[in-house]
């Protein structure tokens, strides 16, 4: 499905104003990758030194939703735990703003306990997202599992996020293909030690067996991150 030119409008003002300028210290599309296989652990180009790791559950596929090839996360009934990360480039800590985008869709709505965490390191999180049975729940410095809206299977998504650590707070945009955007600014992270780490992750996880159903995966393109140093 192609994003009409009035939504890429949209959304290069939305990213314009939700994100810095820095330079990239994430990237994969993934259109490099052989449809079937795991994606390669280090992404192609620049920045160098980020990764993509998960312990299974993960497949390239080629996908109408987003136009393009794309990364399958499924929960994979023969893992122990599913669970995987786009890693960012080590860092200094010092960054000042952070910005993640990715588009992607959920397979269905029957999702149980399926995360997308925004994270420094792992678990220090400002904020993550519950899909849970086509409602999507909020956490971070002032909710807990907070009523944002809903979803539906093959439903394409936009994310765009940008992590102030002036103010601690962030701000997001979700574009939902056929569905009012959801938006929400300066909100309180969740955790004060997000900042300060040497690498920042966006990371996606079944909490519990998701209802023993390998098509209730999460599908990822253009996953990107970028910085802004202090001054």
């Amino acid at each position: 499905m192609k994003t009409s030119p009035v939504l890429s409008a949209i959304l290069i003002v939305l990213t314009l104003t939700l994100t810095s300028c820095g330079p990239l210290i994430f990237k994969a599309n993934f259109d490099a990758y052989a449809v079937g296989n795991a994606p390669n652990p280090n992404p192609p180009g620049d920045p160098s030194g980020d990764e993509i790791k998960g312990n299974c559950g993960l497949t390239v596929v080629n996908s109408a939703v987003v136009d393009s090839k794309a990364m399958r996360f499924y929960n994979d009934t023969g893992c122990s735990v599913d669970l995987m990360w786009f890693e960012s480039d080590n860092l200094a800590a010092s960054n000042n703003f952070l910005n993640y985008t990715f588009s992607g869709y959920p397979e269905s709505t029957s999702h149980r306990n399926f995360y997308l965490s925004f994270a420094g390191g792992h678990f220090k999180e400002a904020f993550s997202i519950l899909f849970d049975s086509g409602t999507l729940y909020l956490t971070d410095g002032g909710y807990n599992q907070h009523d944002i809206g809903n979803y539906t299977a093959n439903q394409k998504q936009t994310f765009l996020v940008g992590i102030d650590r002036d103010t601690n707070t962030y701000s997001v945009t979700i574009t939902r293909e056929g569905a009012a955007n959801i938006q929400l600014s300066d909100r309180p992270i969740k955790d004060a030690d997000f900042w300060g780490q040497t690498a920042y992750i966006l990371q996606a996880y079944y909490d519990t067996n998701d209802s023993g159903s390998s098509p209730n995966g999460y599908v990822f393109d253009s996953v990107t991150m970028n910085k802004e140093d202090m001054d």
